[in-house]
């Protein structure tokens, strides 16, 4: 296909399973690649095409188009300029109305290995670790999910109880006394709360919590 075109540049915004094959043909013919998020299946892949890239000198490039937002630039200045002192954590949250059962994105998302979430999660983790820095090891690194019930004009959440749950995703890196950590959420069946951690976690109730975050 890239043998048979001259092209200046080549956007790869196909289903994750083949973006490793598509952006490494481009590169082997010389042509600059953008690559939609998340840029591969595995981080094996994603090294290899960064090899590839730098061995090829060719750019290859990761759609984390947010980070260009004015008001997210603007925040990064801010940081960097120590206007807010040491950043010690960091949230991103992104909620909507429906189902993580009913995606507005397409059937096709479930067939991603990490579903809907995959597509989604990139965006608050990409801006949190531009914001907060990076997790200092792979043990402070946990993932999450929740469902919450919301109600028109309400900005109480909590356990699901009637009307569809709102979808969240949410991503955190924390640099305090104890090591840095990240936490990604997203919102789980309406049946309740269900978590995944890479360290134990105590069972606790959930109990409502006042949502200052925006849709």
């Amino acid at each position: 296909m890239f043998a048979a075109e001259t092209l200046d540049w080549v956007h790869v915004a196909t289903p994750v399973q083949s973006h490793f094959d598509l952006a490494s043909a481009a590169v082997e013919r010389g042509i600059p690649v953008t690559v939609q998020k998340p840029a591969t299946t595995t981080r094996e892949e994603l090294d290899d095409l960064r090899d590839l890239a730098a061995e090829r000198e060719v750019p290859v490039s990761v759609v984390h188009n947010w980070l260009f937002y004015p008001v997210v630039r603007d925040l990064r200045r801010r940081i960097a300029a120590g206007e807010f002192g040491e950043i010690r954590a960091v949230e991103a949250t992104f909620s909507g109305e429906g189902r993580p059962d009913d995606t507005y994105r397409g059937e096709w998302v479930y067939d991603l290995p990490g579903g809907d979430v995959e597509e989604g999660m990139p965006h608050p983790l990409y801006l949190t670790l531009a914001l907060g820095g990076v997790p200092r090891d792979a043990e402070s690194v946990d993932v999450q999910t929740r469902a919450s019930a919301t109600t028109t004009g309400s900005t109480t959440t909590g356990p699901p109880s009637s009307g569809p749950p709102t979808t969240t995703r949410s991503a955190r890196s924390r640099s305090s006394a104890g090591p840095r950590r990240t936490t990604n959420s997203a919102s789980s069946e309406p049946s309740g709360l269900r978590r995944w951690t890479s360290r134990p976690t105590p069972s606790t109730p959930t109990t409502p919590t006042r949502d200052r975050s925006t849709s």
